[in-house]
């Protein structure tokens, strides 16, 4: 008696049958606690240093946080640039991984420096963006509103458009809404407890 062979187990049973693929499936998995660290070049190293060097003595952000009264800030500022200073004597000693880890918790600490004192340029475009997006939202509840309110009352329509006039600001005083029919409210006292 035969028995058909589905796709897969051929492939299996081709990958255990030719010679060098026992090596590639017989290895042992790979342990994810155990980190492989890239190697890290001198040139790198030195890049990540003279940036940084800049970024903590010629930059808008080390005028930003010299002249901020937030100590918070300057002990960020100032634990980054003795991270720097401890990172350049591992590289001139050769230990290169770990003047990267010194020089990436730099940057780590000079980028929390930035959060405390952050940039009124960069405040002010936040704010107008977060402005643009309230506009367009306003508009698409101004839309649905029209959309709605012809359905709800016959008037209520063209109060709405008066309403919603002003593009930019909201008005001072309410519209005429249509009253309430007697139809449209509950007279059931049944329905209360």
């Amino acid at each position: 008696m035969t028995t058909a062979l589905s796709p897969w187990k051929h492939a299996a049973l081709a990958l255990v049958l030719l010679p060098g693929t026992a090596a590639v499936v017989a290895q042992p998995a790979v342990d994810p606690a155990v980190r492989v660290s890239p190697v890290v070049s001198a040139q790198t190293v030195e890049q990540k240093a003279a940036m940084l060097d800049r970024v903590l003595n010629h930059s808008p952000v080390a005028a930003r946080v010299a002249g901020s009264g937030n100590e918070a800030a300057r002990r960020h500022f100032q634990s980054a640039r003795e991270l720097l200073a401890q990172a350049r004597e591992l590289a001139g000693g050769g230990a290169l991984p770990e003047a990267d880890r010194l020089l990436n918790g730099a940057i780590f600490e000079v980028s929390r420096a930035q959060q405390l004192v952050p940039d009124p340029g960069s405040q002010q475009a936040g704010e107008r963006a977060r402005y643009a997006q309230l506009v367009d939202s306003v508009a698409a509840l101004r839309r649905t509103a029209l959309i709605a309110l012809p359905a709800a009352a016959p008037g209520a329509a063209k109060a709405a458009r008066r309403w919603w006039r002003a593009p930019t600001c909201w008005p001072t005083r309410r519209p005429s809404w249509p009253a309430p029919t007697a139809t449209s409210r509950r007279t059931s006292s049944s329905t209360r407890p």
